[in-house]
């Protein structure tokens, strides 16, 4: 079984979650169309799912929207099954939309630095990789976010302003 966290008007696993209530709605039209699929209003930092139960978990831009990365990731990690597979992928804009959200002069200061560097280096040099802001926002803050709470990253690269890894989960309780 997989689970689709944050899934939007866009669900992709046998049980998705979002926490946001105006897409109930929605829902149902995507209910009509394939009643097999599980929707359900729910707050990624607190799974209401046993341990143990899923075999894959997808997560498309949703750490950006989240209070505590940290948490969602310990939740996603009790609700896998041991060596199942976590995907997450989501878009670095919504870095500078969550530093300008927070009015945070750090990570305004941070996001348009590395918003700057990026423009430049696309206008000129397309092949350049640009400057990384090392947060969980990064392939290395990812990285050690996932391996501190227990998962061996396969995949992890980051093309344009797009963030993608894929881990496993090999440290089971």
């Amino acid at each position: 079984m997989i689970l689709d966290v944050g899934c939007g008007v866009r669900p992709t696993g046998d049980i998705n979650i979002d926490v946001e209530k105006t897409l109930i709605k929605s829902w149902k039209a995507i209910k009509k169309f394939n009643s097999t699929i599980e929707l359900v209003l729910a707050d990624a930092h607190y799974l209401p799912f046993r341990a143990k139960v899923f075999s894959g978990v997808n997560s498309f831009s949703v750490l950006p929207y989240v209070k505590n990365e940290k948490l969602v990731i310990k939740e996603v990690n009790r609700v896998l099954k041991c060596d199942g597979l976590v995907l997450i992928t989501h878009n670095m804009f919504t870095f500078y939309l969550k530093a300008l959200k927070m009015n945070s002069f750090k990570l305004i200061a941070r996001a348009f630095r590395n918003m700057a560097w990026r423009i430049f280096f696309y206008a000129f040099k397309s092949n350049v990789q640009t400057p990384i802001v090392y947060t969980f926002q990064t392939c290395k803050g990812l990285k050690k976010l996932l391996e501190k709470e227990g998962f061996t990253v396969l995949e992890l690269y980051q093309e344009r302003d797009v963030l993608k890894a894929k881990a496993m989960k090999t440290r089971c309780n």
